[in-house]
């Protein structure tokens, strides 16, 4: 195995690094850019546990950061399940499409290429894994 290979493995088994490396969000511009976690979103990181109370205030990208580390657990374990539940059934689709979607359908191609959708729509995202 290359140098590069033993590197990329290495990054790839820290979920901090995936997190801030390999996932696309459209931003409050409606810019594609690389999602890098705010303040909110680190602290929620670094302090989660089994069940997390998340207090709701706007535009800290709360909803944005779940839904991008849902589809890392997803993509990086096995047997990981998750759900995007919204007050309306619209938004719900609206935040899977733009957020999970947007977000697996911008990643490197080499890492589709290695976790392909087994199932892929517009409400629902599986995995081999």
């Amino acid at each position: 195995m290359s140098e590069e290979m033993v590197e990329l493995q290495k990054l790839l088994s820290s979920q901090a690094w995936r997190l801030q490396n390999l996932y696309y969000i459209i931003d409050a511009h409606g810019k594609k850019v690389l999602f890098k976690p705010n303040w909110a979103q680190v602290q929620l990181y670094n302090d989660k546990h089994a069940f997390n109370v998340i207090l709701k205030a706007r535009q800290l990208g709360m909803s944005t950061f779940l839904l991008i580390l849902a589809l890392d657990n997803a993509l990086f374990n096995d047997n990981f399940a998750s759900g995007v539940i919204a007050h309306t059934r619209e938004d719900s689709e609206n935040l899977f499409k733009n957020k999970v979607k947007f977000a697996y359908d911008n990643l490197p191609d080499w890492l589709i290429s290695q976790r392909k959708a087994t199932s892929d729509s517009a409400r629902r995202l599986e995995f081999s894994n």
